[in-house]
């Protein structure tokens, strides 16, 4: 489809992927493309009772990030999570399910949080899945915005997302 304009003015944290570029250009319009900032993405979630200082805190390495944004990992008591946050089962009950919220309409945060998956853990986070958008299951909940994704994880107790 030709390219229709919703602004004249817009911008991004990640590159205009080549065939966006070429769309808009053949247009007529002229796109400038300047990098002017570096943007923080992180992952956050609402999991109860957890203290706040780091090591004791919520630990997730990037494989298990990975398994839980694929689903794979469905629950807070995993004994894979257990493992690397050995008081978890002492603050929360047994079997509670993880929410796993994401952004919809591509997003620069989704590119980040995919890439950074990806970049930690191939084998669970596989190429295809890094960019602005993402495959995800159908059991994840999708989220528009970043205030969006701000209302999932107060809203709902054992949330995961990422802003």
């Amino acid at each position: 489809a030709p390219y229709a304009p919703n602004t004249d003015f817009g911008s991004g944290d990640i590159p205009m992927p080549q065939e966006i570029y070429d769309n808009v250009t053949a247009s007529g319009r002229t796109v400038l493309h300047i990098p002017f900032m570096i943007g923080a993405v992180s992952f956050f979630h609402s999991v109860p009772n957890l203290p706040l200082e780091s090591t004791r805190g919520l630990n997730l390495t990037a494989c298990l990030l990975g398994r839980i944004f694929s689903t794979d990992i469905t629950t807070w008591d995993h004994p894979d999570i257990l493992a690397i946050n050995p008081g978890l089962a002492a603050l929360n009950p047994a079997g509670k399910a993880i929410k796993v919220g994401h952004r919809t309409k591509g997003a620069p945060s989704t590119f980040a949080i995919t890439s950074y998956m990806h970049a930690g853990c191939p084998e669970q986070w596989p190429a295809d899945q890094v960019g602005s958008t993402a495959e995800w299951d159908d059991a994840t909940t999708a989220v528009q915005g970043m205030g969006g994704m701000t209302d999932m994880l107060v809203n709902n107790e054992w949330a995961i997302g990422y802003i």
